[in-house]
């Protein structure tokens, strides 16, 4: 018998941190949605993103799936690798 939700002896319920939240709320959507960015259509390293900032919660309506570039992106970060300076 597998034990899960709020009978698991970890269980944070909405108290758990961004990596617990991302890990659970991308299963979840993986339940309904195909594994693919919302945004490209990229499927290759899909991540659960929060769509309300850094308001990490267990709804999945608050996230969406976007891709490592399309993340980066959205969080205003460059998507390619920085140079040495030589």
């Amino acid at each position: 018998m597998v034990v899960e939700g709020p009978a698991h002896y970890k269980w944070a319920g909405d108290d758990v941190q961004c990596g617990q939240a991302h890990a659970w709320v991308r299963k979840e959507l993986l339940k309904t949605l195909p594994c693919k960015c919302t945004k490209c259509g990229n499927t290759k390293y899909v991540e659960a993103v929060s769509i309300n900032g850094h308001n990490y919660t267990r709804n999945p309506a608050g996230y969406t799936l976007l891709c490592k570039r399309c993340h980066n992106e959205m969080d205003g970060l460059s998507h390619e690798k920085p140079r040495r300076a030589w």
